[in-house]
């Protein structure tokens, strides 16, 4: 596939972003590699036992795994302005299969009877705001609002990547004395923090290039 660069692109080497989305593929893999497998591995009587739940899990990791890796190349591309026409099509791919993943973890937030339920009120939360970023990033690059696509996009990935951030966490001996709610201060915390030091970062470099202005 030909290479497009758009004048005012920079080197890639010289973006200190793009080495933290190399980071996040690699930990994503890695984490991907040991947490994934066993959801996407349900054969026929598998589903025949666990009826929609085993499916919905399926399509929600199914669904995740896209976003989780094709992102960092969509960012990419975006932020570099390269391969426009691979990018578009990287976008709508981005969009619509992470939104498949994403409603598959509301509904299954909202059928599920594992304990505690409090834990599906976190995951079905950020469903909810994963869906609406990825609306707000749409309806931005609809009506040629490319700065803010950008930003709605980089909210979108960060959120995604609570997939890695949880499975990490559970490594980590965080919030011992909640007991069986320790997983779901976990997801709040390593969707809800990385989300705000998302904004925190994107409304610093608006107000720098307001002041530049």
């Amino acid at each position: 596939m030909a290479t497009v660069s758009l004048p005012g692109a920079k080197p890639l080497r010289s973006r200190p972003w793009t080495w933290a989305l190399g980071f996040a593929v690699l930990v994503s893999a890695y984490v991907w590699a040991i947490k994934a497998p066993p959801f996407l591995m349900v054969g026929a009587e598998s589903y025949e036992h666990a009826g929609l739940y085993a499916a919905l899990m399926f399509a929600h990791v199914a669904g995740g795994t896209v976003p989780l890796f094709l992102g960092p190349l969509l960012l990419w591309s975006g932020l570099e302005r390269r391969i426009p026409t691979a990018h578009r099509w990287m976008g709508r791919s981005y969009l619509v299969i992470g939104a498949v993943g994403a409603l598959a973890a509301l509904w299954v937030s909202v059928i599920a009877t594992h304990q505690p339920k409090s834990l599906y009120v976190a995951t079905g939360t950020l469903a909810v705001f994963w869906l609406g970023a990825a609306a707000m990033a749409y309806r931005a690059i609809r009506h040629r609002r490319i700065e803010q696509h950008r930003e709605w996009m980089i909210r979108s990935y960060v959120l995604t990547l609570t997939f890695v951030g949880c499975r990490l966490a559970n490594h980590l001996p965080l919030f011992p004395e909640l007991g069986a709610e320790r997983v779901t201060a976990q997801i709040w915390l390593f969707w809800v923090a990385p989300a705000l030091a998302t904004e925190y970062f994107l409304q610093w470099r608006r107000g720098a290039q307001a002041q530049a202005a």
